[in-house]
């Protein structure tokens, strides 16, 4: 007879399911996690960031935010979420008790950089659509040619708005795509990690042709003296050491960093408690950590590229692109909404390269797109499990259930006729709340729940044990840059 409480797995078979679903291998993961270190950020944020603050002068201030904060941090989430075995706000209430709030701060970060990004793949969607009935059909000029923010205007709405229109309707097409968005999300992650894991597996490698093909055409570009992208490449290498004094501009760099490796937004927490605590944890943060730098610096270059043409074409400095744009923003996402479609346009002289230009321009926004929608699909499984295991409700109800809410908010972000709020929003998000919750991270984590037995805990199962260095980045330099950071960036908030 059974004792009450006792082991009752041989009542239902030899072995019972373990507490959270398992990747179908190391490689499904590691895909899944360079997804989202992958994100569309790096085609437009970085390189609007850096056009703001001085081309190879952010690379250099990103570079060191990246080793100083994002990747302990990355080490630090990637532990965390295997030896708890549960999503952000479980796993920080296992590290200490009253800290699961924190988890949930994090989560809600990531459901608004979710809204974020399934708008943005379909601002790509509608440039990558247009551009590829072009390559079919040629016509005379890329539908955007005349002015992309009239075009894109036209493509959302399906009218001409009358002047001071803030709000509007979204046309019934691009409400029917974010709803099959929203839908195919939905399935992958309510299907859990052994579905979106392999569909996201399978996805990568084509999204990386895509990208490949873009980078390759864009640094070819560049030896043409005629078009002027050695000019950007230049820029982008070009190096202001006194610039490197601007607190804003390290607040930039960092935020990005965090934004960029998908950091403190619980999505690392819960992709690696979908590990068995055995995996490796040192070394495949340090291979999701590296492949993102990497493609990070490549497709700036490229991007690079295409603004050196922009700007020649003009006869400006690459600094001085956004003053092109008068009547809409071009910082931030302005940048791959009006300044890259610009760009793109002027990438081969012979009116016979059309054809090119079209399947060039539906490659680049394809590309945004899609690494878009693979963010977005494990933030919307970090979301969901965190209230699954909040609350012990099913998978594909919570999913569905955030689905349709993130559904009926973005529906009201894409009625917005300019987009001048998404860069508040971004700016807020990201310039503040990561930074605020990566602080809090380091110092809960590293003072008060025994960051030394976490580490015990990462170098037992890696074969590259972890240093104490990386225990000094976590407790000392980055808590210190992220505070000196904060009090600045409060500071200039209230005019101080």
């Amino acid at each position: 007879m059974l004792k009450r409480g006792a082991n009752k797995a041989w009542l239902i078979g030899k072995a019972q399911k373990p507490v959270t679903e398992r990747f179908a291998s190391r490689g499904t993961y590691l895909a899944v996690a360079v997804a989202a270190v992958c994100g569309a950020v790096l085609l437009w944020r970085f390189p609007a960031l850096a056009l703001q603050y001085g081309g190879g002068t952010f690379v250099v201030a990103y570079s060191v935010a990246l080793l100083v904060i994002a990747f302990p941090l990355l080490v630090l989430e990637v532990a965390l979420g295997q030896q708890a075995q549960r999503a952000a706000p479980r796993a920080m209430r296992r590290q200490q008790i009253r800290m699961e709030w924190l988890g949930w701060a994090g989560t809600l970060v990531a459901f608004v950089v979710l809204c974020l990004n399934v708008v943005v793949a379909i601002w790509a969607l509608t440039y990558g659509v247009n551009a590829a009935q072009a390559a079919i059909q040629l016509p005379e000029v890329l539908p955007w040619d005349a002015d992309p923010a009239a075009f894109l205007t036209r493509e959302l709405f399906g009218r001409e708005l009358s002047t001071g229109t803030t709000w509007a309707f979204p046309r019934l097409t691009v409400f029917l795509a974010l709803g099959a968005l929203w839908g195919v999300l939905a399935l992958l992650v309510a299907g859990g990690p052994r579905v979106f894991g392999e569909v996201l597996r399978y996805l990568l490698p084509l999204l990386a042709v895509l990208l490949l093909i873009f980078v390759a055409r864009a640094l070819l570009l560049s030896t043409d003296p005629q078009l002027g992208g050695v000019h950007g490449l230049d820029w982008a290498l070009s190096v202001e050491f006194a610039r490197l004094g601007s607190a804003e501009l390290w607040i930039a760099a960092v935020s990005h960093a965090l934004l960029a490796c998908g950091l403190c937004v619980g999505v690392h927490i819960a992709l690696a408690a979908n590990l068995p605590r055995e995996v490796d944890v040192a070394n495949n943060a340090r291979v999701v950590g590296l492949i993102g730098a990497t493609v990070t610096l490549i497709t700036y270059l490229a991007v690079a590229s295409l603004l050196g043409i922009l700007a020649l074409h003009d006869l400006r400095l690459v600094s001085d692109l956004p003053a092109l744009f008068t009547e809409s923003p071009a910082d931030g996402i302005g940048v791959l909404l009006l300044m890259i479609p610009q760009a793109l346009l002027l990438t081969d002289a012979g009116t016979e390269s059309l054809l090119i230009r079209a399947l060039f321009s539906a490659v680049f926004f394809f590309a945004v797109a899609g690494f878009a929608l693979a963010v977005a699909t494990v933030l919307l499984h970090a979301v969901s499990a965190a209230i699954r295991e909040k609350w012990a409700l099913a998978r594909w109800r919570i999913t569905a259930v955030v689905a349709i809410l993130g559904g009926a908010i973005t529906t009201a972000m894409l009625g917005f006729v300019d987009w001048s709020w998404f860069n508040a929003i971004d700016r807020w998000v990201v310039g503040t709340a990561l930074l605020l919750i990566a602080l809090l991270q380091c110092i809960t984590l590293g003072w008060f729940s025994g960051i030394r037995r976490v580490r015990r805990g990462i170098n037992r199962v890696s074969e590259q044990s972890v240093s104490i260095g990386w225990e000094i980045c976590i407790r000392l330099l980055a808590p210190l840059m992220l505070i000196a950071l904060l009090v600045n960036s409060v500071t200039r908030m209230f005019g101080g």
